[in-house]
């Protein structure tokens, strides 16, 4: 997040040259930022090869938002802008025909898509050169290991037709790490546009730079920078380690995000290592629900504490956790509570003698059917639980045309927490549309049409907690049967929450008993099959 600011210090610090310096504008106080994104939609009949992207108070377009990847036709293309207080950006696309094409001023507050469809594109370059280094010359992919113990921000190439020449001005590279960094002991691939013989410059995280002169690049892909590579008299571009013996055999770590919002950013880094680090996701984000596997580089045995960071796509305040031991951790799962809890306990359990409420037993579903029948083209759908915030793009990279189907997917759903806010956007210019109170609990197909966000609902078999205290034990039976199974498996029905148990066996009549926290009894006689629903009080 902070890397922007920190590469432009040492591009004045280190006397770097004036193509590689990219200045931003002045961000706004914390208080008044957010978390911003927009996404890029390719209407037109060509590949789009570029997406560049800045605040229209920036002088500089900043790095390609693609990388290596490209954008096909009818796809999209997310950009995740961190947290700003800009509201307006300038956009810049260059098509594979070299063509550029450029929309300005867009409020990306007000509408976060920008659709391209060529209309405007122009055989030219817009204002800024090509990020992979100098012109002329075939482009090669170089692999760069970091065998330091601080981070790397940047690194540089440039032409050395006469290595060790210290006369000629050289014409250096833009960084090529683009908004990467280049944690120790990791690996990273970057792409140089020019000739064989190279020389190699980088800046570490506290400014200071180191240069090596001779390497050739295409006798060498990969490339180890580690104490001493400056000075050695044979260069050793990838000098063989043997394993050591601290190193424990894995680089990497699962992370599962329960925590009911998208994540935008993971920060995972060793204590004692200044800053924190690269994002782990990179280009990526990741939705509630999901797993990402995080690469640290090696892990070793006297080195396993590091320290854990979360940025949320929404205006979740950022969470950390220090001393997570990597040694013993091969999974962290990210739910409330998961900065504080004892990485040695379980959670889930009931807790004893009803000091804290237990947490809530999960739904087998986690997703629902969508159906669109507007005769619009749908091209984002938000769907998160009530008061949680609008959340990631649901439909990813798709659209859902008129007439097609899709498969919603939110993560566990929360007997506790049914409802859910479903917002649409189109393709075209139909309005936004947004429905809340959604109970997904009971609802496994929505269809968006004309009238979706008004038309009633079936609410079949739905129980809300309408006292003082959880409840903590919930049966739901036919007359004169058992009570049978606690409907909540050793979970809670937290004050004002719903749970839909709905009917079988063709019956509509149950009896419903709720055991509050403090043991009291509520008991009701309930028609299920009805959209009413039962309260507990």
């Amino acid at each position: 997040m902070i890397r922007y600011l920190l590469v432009a210090l040492m591009l004045a610090t280190t006397a770097l040259p004036a193509a590689a310096q990219s200045g931003r504008g002045n961000r706004a106080p914390q208080s008044a930022q957010q978390q911003r994104q927009a996404t890029v939609r390719n209407a037109s009949e060509q590949i789009i090869t570029e997406i560049y992207s800045s605040s229209t108070n920036d002088n500089e377009w900043g790095e390609n938002r693609l990388g290596e990847r490209q954008l096909a036709r009818n796809a999209t293309h997310r950009i995740n802008y961190g947290r700003t207080a800009d509201c307006t950006f300038d956009f810049k696309v260059i098509y594979e025909d070299s063509a550029v094409e450029e929309h300005r001023g867009v409020d990306i507050c007000r509408n976060s898509t920008v659709v391209f469809d060529g209309s405007t594109a122009e055989r030219q370059r817009g204002r800024r050169g090509n990020r992979s280094g100098n012109s002329g010359g075939e482009q090669r992919s170089v692999e760069l290991t970091n065998g330091f113990e601080r981070t790397i921000y940047a690194a540089y190439m440039a032409n050395e037709d006469s290595p060790g020449d210290t006369t000629t001005a050289l014409e250096w590279s833009e960084d090529l790490f683009g908004n990467e960094m280049l944690a120790p002991h990791e690996s990273l691939s970057m792409n140089y546009t020019g000739s064989c013989v190279v020389r190699l410059r980088i800046v570490f995280d506290n400014y200071a730079a180191e240069e090596r002169s001779g390497i050739n690049i295409c006798d060498e892909q990969k490339i180890t920078v580690r104490p001493g590579w400056t000075t050695e008299e044979e260069f050793e571009a990838n000098p063989t380690q043997e394993r050591g013996a601290n190193d424990i055999g894995r680089n990497s770590f699962r992370l599962v995000n329960r925590s009911g919002e998208e994540i935008l950013i993971i920060h995972a880094n060793r204590e004692g290592i200044q800053g924190d680090g690269p994002d782990r996701l990179g280009s990526a984000t990741l939705p509630d629900g999901e797993t990402f596997t995080v690469r640290v580089g090696a892990i070793r045995s006297d080195r396993c504490l590091y320290t854990v960071t979360i940025v949320y796509s929404s205006s979740r305040p950022n969470e950390a956790r220090e001393s997570v031991n990597l040694c013993e951790t091969e999974e962290l799962v990210i739910q409330d509570g998961w900065d504080t809890a004892s990485a040695a306990t379980p959670r889930g359990a009931r807790a004893a003698g009803g000091e804290q409420p237990p947490a809530a037993a999960q739904s087998t579903r986690n997703s629902f059917r969508m159906i669109n029948r507007t005769g619009e083209e749908i091209l984002i759908v938000y769907a998160n639980r009530d008061g949680a915030g609008r959340g990631p793009d649901r439909l990813g990279s798709n659209t859902l045309p008129n007439g097609r189907n899709f498969t919603v997917r939110v993560g566990p759903i929360n007997p506790a927490q049914c409802l859910y806010t479903v917002t649409i956007v189109y393709a075209g210019s139909r309005v936004d549309e947004r429905r809340s109170g959604i109970n997904l609990c009971s609802t496994e197909e929505l269809v968006i049409d004309d009238n979706w966000t008004t038309a009633p609902m079936r609410n079949q078999g739905s129980i809300r907690n309408g006292g003082t205290l959880p409840i903590v034990e919930l049966y739901v039976h036919a007359p004169n049967t058992p009570r049978g199974d606690d409907r909540l498996s050793n979970g809670a029905l937290a004050i004002g929450g719903i749970i839909n148990v709905p009917p079988t066996d063709g019956r509509c009549q149950y009896h419903v008993v709720g055991i509050f926290r403090d043991g009291r009894e509520a008991v009701a006689t309930a028609d299920l099959c009805t959209g009413e629903g039962v309260t507990l009080q």
